[in-house]
């Protein structure tokens, strides 16, 4: 099933009913909140309201989880797969919670050791945080991020997302606001992969260049190698608030 043909389903059919988010939801019981997060994509209606929410729209439930009107010559195939998604849906969920619980994880894991490792430092060698600072490092990420907007073409769209951001792209399509979506994400997994991939490397020349003179400094040498990835993924956290105020405002385009 895609949540996000759903919810642009709900939406149209909300508004052939000349229904706002808010009289959809008090129909329902709900919060328009809920109404928006189902329009936007963010999830699909749980089982036990889909019976009233289709009947608020004059739709049929296997209308609603494939997100268009069904034909009656179409209606038996289109059920068998509705049937078959819904099968799926489970599995998949449990898959990407563990991806995302993962993830997160490794990152929090990675920014730990990070600090334990200066705090080793400056209590062994005396070392202050500002010489963990690695400005080559920071203009790589940033650099090859540009690199890849500039190729993928998404380089208008991250700029025209500043601008919808702060309140001066109230004309942009929603289109246009996907599109602006589409480059933020681009720019938060180009950072955070070039990131990793600078200190997968800065790593490996410091192993090799290891000898028994310099061994003392290796500690240091390391968690500067992490600095890379670091920058990346403090690229990603910068990059999340923007992409929560973008999703906001298509939801309220589609409103």
């Amino acid at each position: 099933m895609d949540a996000t043909k759903i919810g642009l389903f709900i939406a149209e059919k909300r508004k052939l009913k000349n229904l706002t988010q808010q009289d959809l939801a008090d129909k329902l019981h709900l919060s328009n909140r809920t109404i928006s997060k189902w329009e936007c994509g963010k999830g699909i209606p749980d089982s036990s309201i889909m019976m009233e929410l289709c009947e608020a729209l004059d739709i049929s439930v296997n209308e609603l989880l494939l997100g268009e009107n069904i034909s009656n010559e179409e209606y038996k195939i289109k059920a068998d797969k509705n049937i078959i998604a819904l099968m799926d849906k489970p599995k998949n969920t449990y898959k990407q919670n563990i991806v995302s619980v993962l993830g997160g994880l490794i990152s929090e894991i990675l920014l730990i050791v990070f600090l334990l490792v200066c705090i080793y430092a400056n209590v062994m060698t005396g070392t202050k945080v500002y010489d963990f600072l690695d400005m080559p490092a920071a203009l790589i990420v940033i650099g090859t991020t540009g690199i890849i907007l500039m190729i993928t073409g998404l380089v208008r769209n991250f700029m025209k997302s500043f601008k919808i951001v702060f309140g001066f792209g109230k004309d942009t399509s929603i289109e246009e606001i996907e599109k602006c979506i589409v480059s933020i994400k681009v720019v938060m997994l180009s950072a955070f992969l070039s990131g990793l991939a600078l200190s997968l490397a800065s790593l490996v020349g410091t192993l090799v260049n290891v000898t028994a003179k310099n061994a003392g400094a290796t500690n240091v040498a390391i968690a500067v190698c992490l600095l890379g990835f670091l920058y990346g993924v403090m690229i990603c956290v910068i990059m999340i608030p923007l992409l929560g105020r973008l999703y906001k405002a298509k939801c309220e385009k589609m409103d």
